[in-house]
């Protein structure tokens, strides 16, 4: 599978993705002809330029001044005779910007101008990358944590600071941080709409064999090269001696105290409290702390937009004054909620993926309760949803026995 891995360490911009996407193989005269097909009035060029000492290449974008609407965009998009899935993918990331200028400004999508994000080079921003993408047969991306910078922002609204609201709004869930060393913005509200749109966001490059690697230049003289790097691979599979999962991967937050001067009767209530509350995941680990005192350390692993929430939970429910927060990637197997025909009824069961394989894994508290109505042992009401599960996950898991 061709994979690409977008590293922020300096920001991203819709020109710099596109820079980056040009630098990794694509000609920019036979971009020119596929956006040539939008029927809209502009100029595209590249220009090889030095930052802090590495060459990267710059999109320049000429476009005329003529604003356009969200609507005549979409229409643009939808008349050209570009693929199928480019239109759909350029339309999605240009509603993602309407959606998020509408909510910070509070009005109608129907009543948003593009006035910060320059109309026509945003068009060819994104339709431009989707192409690149498209042409480089990309079928997953990956991104590094985005660095916004630091600083204010002038937009026509006044001076605001960074990220600017738009910016803020599209990304929600996604792993950011600020750099405080360079004093402007480094994330544009047009990079991070495409980069939350289309990638999956990891600490570290993904397992892949590297074929191409683009630089896409900014504008600006920082301190930190106003760069952004591209890797374009495959990844590599059994054939070669590895095994590779489709991991799912995202990342959570990590709430850890060490608690030395608590009745530890309030152990089970604070756990079961916890993951009603939302953690994904709570235990206790026997430690020795200060002076030769026997302890806990609780361990809470939850959502970033939990973590708060968890945080007041654990001031509140134990005797700790200071917890620790720690952002860790984490790697999953996917899995979906399923319901399972048995002879006890439908089960909820999660149905994980391993290797092109099927795992069932019946919830707890649902074979607990069928075991305690029908008076008969957990454990038969278990291996029954298993063995139901696993039948036929082609025939929406209906056990063929009864």
């Amino acid at each position: 599978m061709k994979i690409a891995y977008f590293d922020c360490f300096s920001g991203i911009s819709g020109d710099m993705i596109l820079g980056a996407l040009l630098d990794a193989g694509i000609d920019v005269q036979w971009l020119n002809q596929e956006l040539s097909k939008l029927g809209i009035a502009y100029s595209l060029g590249t220009t090889r330029v030095s930052k802090g000492g590495l060459q990267g290449l710059r999109a320049d974008v000429g476009v005329d001044k003529e604003r356009l609407s969200p609507a005549r965009m979409f229409e643009i998009i939808n008349n050209s005779s570009l693929d199928e899935k480019i239109k759909a993918v350029s339309c999605q990331i240009i509603e993602r910007l309407v959606q998020a200028e509408a909510f910070v400004h509070n009005i109608p999508s129907s009543r948003v101008h593009f006035h910060e994000l320059g109309d026509k080079d945003t068009l060819v921003d994104v339709v431009g990358a989707i192409i690149c993408i498209c042409r480089l047969e990309i079928e997953k991306i990956y991104s590094s944590p985005l660095n916004l910078g630091s600083g204010n922002v002038s937009c026509e609204h006044g001076i605001l600071p960074v990220p600017a609201p738009a910016t803020a709004e599209l990304i929600k869930d996604f792993p950011v941080y600020s750099s405080p060393e360079t004093d402007r913005e480094l994330t544009t509200p047009t990079g991070a709409a495409i980069i939350t749109t289309l990638a999956t966001t990891c600490s570290h490059m993904p397992q892949m064999r590297i074929k191409k690697i683009g630089y896409g230049a900014g504008y600006y003289e920082t301190i930190i090269p106003n760069l952004l790097r591209v890797f374009v691979g495959e990844t590599y599979g059994e054939k070669e001696g590895i095994s590779i999962n489709s991991f799912e991967q995202d990342m959570v937050t990590l709430l850890e105290t060490n608690i030395d001067d608590m009745n530890p009767e309030i152990h089970e209530y604070l756990l079961e409290e916890l993951m009603r509350q939302g953690a994904l995941d709570a235990w206790l680990i026997p430690i020795h702390g200060k002076k030769g005192r026997i302890g806990v350390l609780l361990s809470v692993l939850s959502l970033h937009e939990d973590a708060d929430r968890l945080t007041s939970i654990i001031f509140s429910q134990t005797t700790t004054i200071g917890i620790r927060i720690h952002h860790v990637a984490r790697k999953k197997l996917p899995r979906q909620a399923v319901e399972i025909n048995t002879r006890y009824g439908i089960l909820k069961a999660k149905e994980i993926t391993l290797e092109n394989k099927k795992i069932i894994v019946p919830e707890y508290e649902e074979c607990r309760r069928i075991a305690a109505r029908e008076d008969v042992p957990l454990q038969e009401v278990y291996w029954e949803c298993v063995r139901c599960g696993m039948r036929d996950t082609k025939d929406e898991f209906k056990c063929h026995d009864q």
